[in-house]
């Protein structure tokens, strides 16, 4: 068709001549953007599943545990002493922030253990990092700040561990392990948030009207951007994405508004 129509020929042969030669550079010029969406790495590569993250996961939190690597007590209490400094220097209230407060003392406890000599393994000292992700998960924005202190001073603590710091040798790979296995794990645990809402989005796709599926998807997102716990979970550029997908951008918006022309009865479709 653009051929014919931006041919310079008058006559039908000319015309012809022209439309074919559009429909053979048309077809040429397909095949060469095939071969290069094929070329591109990103074209073929496969994204892994939930289930798939959450395995890879669990794999790399074994390999912590079977690595028997061990934090010292003495250790143990200098981390312990760190957090409850900066923790008071910050103004940590029990009333305020219970949450913190309740991972501060389990972190407490398991360093002052008399069974253990207040030595913590790596895979318990992940554990207790969980406790304070609880409150860094907190919609009152004081107590999340809290915890995200307490998690933290243990990522701190966890990236400069060094011979003096452990009982037995320092497990590099442990250590690699474990910071591939949080990863993925929180991944996981957004990717099943998402993939709630759009599997909600598809059984309640009937309930509304021409629109269905489009509506119901931005129902849904538009909830989960509104729900202040489950959205903390996600990165900044993450959060704007459900927000986008939630408002719609101008174009979209716009056809959106020309589809509510669409014609459902004769006197729509003749107008």
């Amino acid at each position: 068709m653009a051929g014919a129509s931006l041919s310079d020929a008058t006559d039908p042969v000319g015309i012809a001549k022209d439309a074919a030669l559009g429909a053979a550079g048309g077809k040429v010029g397909e095949k060469l953007v095939g071969l290069a969406a094929g070329a591109l790495p990103l074209a073929k590569a496969a994204v892994p599943g939930i289930d798939a993250l959450k395995q890879t996961a669990r794999n790399a939190y074994k390999a912590v545990d079977n690595s028997g690597m061990v934090i010292s007590g003495k250790a143990m209490a200098g981390l312990t002493q760190k957090i409850e400094s900066d923790l008071a220097s910050k103004g940590v209230d029990a009333a305020l922030h219970p949450k913190a407060i309740a991972a501060l003392n389990r972190i407490t406890n398991a360093a002052t253990d008399p069974k253990t000599g207040g030595n913590v393994t790596l895979q318990g000292l992940e554990i207790l990092r969980r406790v304070a992700g609880e409150a860094a998960k907190s919609t009152e924005p004081s107590e999340k700040f809290m915890g995200r202190v307490i998690q933290d001073h243990i990522d701190d603590f966890v990236d400069k561990i060094g011979p003096t710091d452990v009982v037995g040798n320092v497990d590099q790979n442990a250590l690699n392990a474990l910071g591939t296995a949080r990863s993925l794990w929180k991944n996981s645990s957004k990717a099943e948030i998402l993939d709630s809402a759009m599997q909600k989005a598809k059984n309640s796709a009937a309930a509304y009207n021409a629109s269905g599926y489009e509506n119901a998807i931005r129902s849904k997102f538009r909830n989960l951007a509104n729900n202040s716990r489950a959205i903390a979970r996600f990165s900044p550029e993450e959060q704007q994405a459900i927000q986008n997908v939630a408002q719609g951008g101008p174009i979209g918006n716009a056809l959106r508004f020309l589809g509510k022309f669409a014609p459902h009865a004769f006197l729509s479709a003749t107008l």
